[in-house]
């Protein structure tokens, strides 16, 4: 397998993995996953590519009859470069892209540490969860509710997931959590409070994060936002993919 298909794959299984933790549903169909945790998100509730669809219109199209049922917005989120034929489909169906993100990689053993900002601790969070939530909400938006039900504790209780938060002179500022894939380490959630951008603290927990967990993976990956992009090369990921969000919103 490519590094690129190993990611999309274990994306894949960490998304199965969440939404059993949540008490929510996946379905198949064709190859293409809704993964549909019951939290009222869009975010929270993805669909994904398992396998090639041998009907891609009418994998789509089933799909999208699962959020209809229950009135969340259909999105597939995918690399396009592995899938052609679901954007080919995607497109006839007269979804769009809403969403385009850098795919980047890492080997986890190279990933060099970041100049850690005076006064910055990172631990896990397992018993604070709270603080996990209060900054995803500060630093994403959403509802502290939705965000503290998406990481509730069943979720940490599987050995594949680890959450963590950071704190600088005693005040929470960063989160973010891994998940082990057959090898693949993805990072994801990511967030640091906006009074505590810019001062290096989110390159110090995304390195901290891969850096814990090198002796399990030989990859590292994350979805990069344009502003974390730079932040992310200079730590020693590179980019292999674009992955795209298609939908009618």
């Amino acid at each position: 397998m490519t590094e690129a298909e190993r990611v999309a794959a274990a994306l894949c299984s960490m998304w199965r993995g969440r939404t059993a933790a949540l008490g929510g549903t996946v379905y198949d169909d064709d190859g293409v996953l809704s993964c549909l945790t019951g939290l009222a998100s869009a975010a929270f509730n993805p669909s994904v590519i398992e396998r090639r669809p041998e009907e891609p219109a009418s994998a789509l199209a089933a799909a999208e009859r699962h959020y209809r049922a229950v009135g969340l917005p259909f999105g597939i989120d995918f690399d396009p470069h592995l899938f052609p034929e679901v954007r080919d489909a995607a497109a006839a169906a007269g979804l769009r892209v809403v969403v385009a993100r850098p795919g980047m990689v890492a080997d986890p053993n190279k990933v060099e540490p970041p100049v850690m900002p005076d006064g910055l601790v990172i631990e896990r969070a397992d018993a604070r969860l709270d603080d996990v939530a209060s900054v995803a909400t500060e630093g994403f938006g959403g509802e502290f509710a939705i965000n503290r039900a998406f990481v509730a504790d069943a979720v940490w209780r599987d050995q594949p997931a680890r959450v963590y938060v950071a704190t600088l002179d005693g005040r929470r500022v960063a989160t973010a959590e891994t998940s082990l894939q057959d090898g693949v380490l993805g990072v994801f959630g990511v967030a640091t409070v906006p009074s505590a951008r810019r001062r290096g603290v989110g390159a110090a927990i995304t390195a901290h994060v891969v850096r814990d967990r090198a002796d399990e993976a030989d990859l590292a990956f994350l979805q990069s936002s344009e502003m974390g992009r730079a932040v992310y090369a200079n730590l020693g990921f590179r980019e292999i993919s674009t992955w795209e969000v298609w939908s009618r919103s």
